[in-house]
């Protein structure tokens, strides 16, 4: 059953997931202090953004602490790199939440969700179009590891071109 659900889930792609963005295409969150909790270290001084691959960027995920959808300074740090890469490469970016299993499905999809848009949120307040940046939910699917649950709370990247 839950294979199932993740097949309709990326079949179903992002557009299910993300109606503010579908009613409102170039959305962007309110800054209040946003950025200014996070300021974005993006400088390339030493070249560091040539040195990324397109497989270095979608293979770190930002992980999350537990039932939370809130960005901490390690995950702002890799974000900051990953909004260095999204100004030099035109791709555009699959953003997807997954959560622990711990909770139920509904709770896990939205929670997810919340985790995906902060990390969207996060981009677009650094600069990044949001018209590149698709978001969503995969909740407990998917699991990263089923013996270390922290691993499961994270989101991903794909990249598209």
């Amino acid at each position: 059953m839950k294979r199932f659900a993740i097949v309709l889930l990326l079949l179903a792609g992002c557009s299910w997931f993300q109606a503010d963005v579908e009613t409102e295409p170039n959305y962007v969150p309110p800054l209040c202090d946003f950025c200014a909790t996070w300021p974005c270290a993006c400088a390339d001084e030493e070249g560091l953004v040539a040195k990324i691959s397109a497989a270095d960027f979608e293979w770190v995920p930002v992980y999350f602490a537990y039932d939370s959808a809130q960005l901490d300074q390690a995950a702002a740090e890799v974000l900051s790199t990953k909004v260095a890469y999204l100004e030099v490469h035109s791709s555009d970016v699959l953003v997807y939440g997954y959560t622990d299993d711990v909770g139920s499905v509904a709770y896990n999809i939205e929670l997810g969700k919340a985790r995906a848009e902060a990390v969207r949120n996060y981009l677009v307040c650094h600069g990044i179009d949001p018209s590149r940046i698709c978001h969503a939910s995969v909740g407990e699917f998917a699991p990263a590891s089923v013996e270390d649950p922290s691993l499961n709370r994270r989101v991903e990247f794909y990249l598209e071109d």
